[in-house]
């Protein structure tokens, strides 16, 4: 990574406003979705522990999910 990183300062690699504002909202867009599909499995998880008679985190060891 860091004779990646000094390549691209050696080239004098620029980047454009537009190609930095897509990055940006392409990362946005990533960051939306995964909160998105963290809340689904949690409210899943949830709905699962109504009938669970173990812990939350007993049962996320059992189906092998780090808590995050």
């Amino acid at each position: 990574m860091l004779k990646k990183i000094q390549d691209i300062d050696e080239n004098g690699v620029s980047v454009t406003a537009d190609d930095f504002k897509e990055v940006h909202q392409s990362v946005e867009k990533g960051k939306t979705e995964l909160r998105k599909r963290k809340r689904l499995c949690l409210d899943m998880m949830d709905n699962i522990m109504e009938g669970y008679p173990t812990p939350k985190k007993a049962l996320f060891e059992e189906i092998g999910i780090v808590e995050i």
